[in-house]
């Protein structure tokens, strides 16, 4: 019986380190919020009456050696009940911080957002994360 329970108290010890869950960590609908390597990431839009869409993306990683980060930017449209992606842009940096920012004409009315898909390596520890803007509407 004490087997039993070491092995018992083991197995609960491996799989509660397996995937922490940061008091850092951001909560968005749909995404896992067990990060490692992450300490902040926003993404925002902006429409202006003209339609011209202002992007921002800001990612803030856990200081180490090596780092290696990147990001991904969808501008995304919506079309009935599906997103379709109007524009993509990709930028990495070896920093601890990376931003991004751009502006881009809109060519028709409707509904928008920005998806992003980050991906940071720290030492060994490899991570990837996605979050996204809220709409905005043109």
């Amino acid at each position: 019986m004490k087997r039993f329970i070491a092995m018992l108290m083991m197995a609960m010890l491996l799989i509660s380190g397996i995937c922490q869950i940061p008091a850092k960590a951001m909560v968005n609908e749909g995404i896992s919020t067990c990060t490692v390597n992450i300490n902040k990431i926003t993404a925002g839009l902006t429409i202006s009456s003209s339609g011209k869409a202002s992007i921002t993306v800001n990612l803030a990683t856990d200081q180490g050696s090596p780092i290696n980060n990147s990001i991904t930017v969808y501008l995304m449209k919506k079309s009935g009940s599906t997103w379709n992606t109007v524009s993509t842009w990709t930028k990495s940096s070896s920093s601890s911080r990376l931003s991004f920012s751009t502006t881009k004409q809109l060519s028709s009315k409707g509904t928008y957002k920005v998806k992003v898909i980050a991906n940071t390596q720290v030492g060994n520890s490899h991570e990837m994360y996605t979050t996204y803007s809220s709409q905005a509407t043109y």
